[in-house]
């Protein structure tokens, strides 16, 4: 058996705020709040090519029922010289899922994320590396979906590489 599917995702507004404010010449203080309207994830819809009722592979309806986001930043840049700068940072991201929708496809919760980094700068090219902790509020949840308890530590690291010209 063989069948397409097709959804469509409406996506968030975004509104965003940042500031950031040279304290010395070495150091570089950093704010940002963003604002998502997830509350427009009100449902999704797959829709199959070839449904078989009987077997009930039909379309679904998946509610959401997502609430709007905050995302709260603070960072700073400390320059060692004109080529070495070291970077660290916290984002308090507000989840957007409400218990009542809480799946096993977006197991979401509040987070505290930790970022530290490094950059290198030498003539027109930049290198910049990062590590990531996302540390997530425990959630204990019991609806028709699914009912547990939730903890997650996420872990991430990034590397780029620039150059201007």
């Amino acid at each position: 058996y063989k069948t397409g599917v097709e959804t469509s995702v409406d996506l968030p507004e975004i509104v965003s705020f940042g500031i950031a404010y040279k304290a010395t010449t070495t150091l570089t203080l950093a704010f940002d709040v963003e604002w998502l309207k997830w509350s427009r994830f009100d449902q999704q819809i797959l829709n199959f090519e070839q449904e078989v009722p009987a077997a009930r592979f039909t379309d679904i309806l998946i509610d959401l029922d997502w609430d709007d986001q905050w995302l709260i930043k603070f960072g700073l840049e400390y320059r060692i010289n004109e080529k070495f700068s070291i970077r660290t940072g916290y984002t308090f991201i507000e989840s957007p899922v409400p218990d009542h929708t809480l799946s096993p496809g977006n197991p979401d919760e509040d987070a505290h994320n930790f970022s530290i980094g490094l950059g290198y700068k030498t003539g027109k090219w930049t290198v910049d590396g990062f590590y990531s902790a996302g540390i997530y509020k425990d959630r204990t949840v019991s609806n028709n979906i699914l009912s547990g308890e939730y903890k997650n530590i996420t872990h991430s690291i990034g590397l780029s590489f620039g150059n201007r010209f």
